[in-house]
């Protein structure tokens, strides 16, 4: 009777021992996984995906949030990410006699097709602004520019990037449109 008091507790333990064993095998199996998996991902430019993945990765196995080179790659995805949401995917640029209309036109032309997250018209004298503001440093360079001579344009923002050439080719086919420039950081 006395050996089955002290027994059971070691057999529990024991057994205890062993699951314990099996479950972080299986927990830090898992999570090289998706680590993998996010490694590939990011390999391929699918920054959201990889994110997702080694963030599951810390979930099962919470010792990977004291990685500092997981969690460097995790800042670098999100910080690449966020470039990519702001900058323009396209911009076009309208010809001088361009009228409000046909700009608004186009406009709403593009807005309507999915995959673009957002249209920004960019006026004559915002893209002098602008130009200005960028050129503050040199004022001869100012001076020597004037908002008649810089062109009306659309900057296209995209949700989806695969659609680039398509909302590119679309722009290009109206007679208003002096060039489409595609940015190089989508």
């Amino acid at each position: 009777m006395k050996k089955s008091k002290f027994l059971l507790p070691i057999i529990y333990f024991t057994i205890g021992a062993i699951v314990s064993g099996f479950l972080v095998a299986f927990l830090s199996t898992q999570a090289t996984q998706k680590i993998t998996e996010g490694d590939s991902f990011l390999y391929t430019g699918k920054l959201s995906q990889a994110i997702e993945s080694y963030e599951k990765a810390q979930k099962l196995w919470p010792f990977l949030y004291r990685d500092s080179q997981l969690n460097q790659k995790i800042q670098q995805a999100k910080k690449a990410e966020e470039r990519i949401k702001n900058a323009s995917a396209l911009i076009v640029f309208f010809k001088n006699g361009a009228s409000e209309q046909e700009i608004q036109a186009l406009e709403q032309e593009i807005k309507n097709i999915t995959g673009v997250r957002e249209v920004k018209y960019v006026s004559k004298e915002d893209a002098f602004k602008i130009y200005a503001e960028q050129n503050k440093d040199n004022p001869e360079l100012v001076k020597l520019v004037s908002p008649n001579i810089l062109p009306a344009s659309l900057e296209i923002y995209l949700s989806d990037p695969s659609i680039k050439e398509r909302v590119s080719q679309i722009a290009k086919m109206k007679s208003v449109v002096e060039e489409v420039v595609k940015s190089s950081s989508y």
